[in-house]
């Protein structure tokens, strides 16, 4: 019985303790800031703008595409080496439709960069241009994203699991 007593005291004490704490104002993560002194330096118009929503967009969706198909290719490369007598034939032509989804999707990366680079002007390509030796940002499936090391913790990009094809 008093062990029951001393374990709800406790609670309640937790709870009271809980409620207490004064609420954080709602606070963009880390990172965030840098990223909008990014775009502020850039000194993008609303076109502009709303071009780098679009061309990021339709390059998710084809990024998406191209890793929903290597990751399917990845099942079949596995299904082929589970067989009781693996034909190597038939894993090397799917080891060379992976290899094919792969530059696929880098050259998907490189078509987005040169997109939004002709979307700026000279001047801001100068300052993309720095940001990007500087290692502030750099191109990723589709999207601009911080560095590892500048970014602390906040991602401009959706995560997407890419599971391994074996």
């Amino acid at each position: 019985m008093t062990r029951l007593f001393l374990l709800t005291l406790l609670a309640c004490v937790i709870s009271a303790a809980t409620i207490a704490q004064p609420r954080r104002a709602m606070q963009p993560p880390m990172g965030g800031q840098r990223i909008m002194n990014f775009v502020n330096e850039l000194n993008l118009t609303d076109a502009q703008m709303k071009e780098f929503q679009k061309l990021r967009d339709d390059s998710q969706k084809q990024m998406i595409a191209l890793r929903a198909k290597k990751s399917t290719l990845g099942i079949e490369l596995r299904e082929l080496l589970r067989a009781d007598a693996p034909d190597k034939g038939a894993v090397d032509k799917k080891l060379a439709e992976i290899s094919q989804i792969d530059a696929q999707m880098r050259q998907q990366r490189i078509n987005h960069w040169f997109a939004v680079n002709k979307t700026l002007t000279p001047d801001q390509q100068k300052v993309w241009k720095k940001a990007l030796a500087a290692g502030k940002v750099r191109q990723q499936r589709g999207g601009m994203m911080m560095q590892r090391g500048m970014r602390d913790g906040m991602r401009l990009r959706m995560r997407m699991h890419q599971p391994t094809p074996w």
